[in-house]
């Protein structure tokens, strides 16, 4: 979901994902439509945050994006303590169309 010119994702605490980030917060990320045929690329600079505290607006406001209600039953997954938020400022971004067939 992006947000106030921030991209975030919603993960598990011990993912592959934050591993990598606290190794290193330099990313790159896609993030393509549901066609598959439209997407936007870029690099930036993550961080975890954590689901539950201050941030728990922003998760909030991810689970609607993604399963539109917060009483959907992944929700409550989503939002548990086992969860993360990584938040990325993108530093480039750029928009990716497949050509018409």
């Amino acid at each position: 979901m992006f947000h106030e010119g921030r991209l975030y994702i919603s993960t598990g605490k011990k993912s592959r994902k934050v591993n990598n980030i606290r190794g290193d917060s330099h990313v790159a990320f896609a993030v393509e439509d549901s066609t598959r045929l439209k997407a936007i690329v870029g690099k930036g600079t993550a961080k975890i945050l954590p689901s539950h505290g201050p941030q728990n607006e922003i998760m909030k406001k991810l689970v609607i994006h993604l399963v539109g209600s917060l009483e959907h039953p992944y929700a409550k997954l989503m939002m548990g303590e086992n969860r993360v938020i990584i938040e990325i400022v993108p530093t480039a971004m750029k928009k990716w169309e497949s050509p018409p067939t």
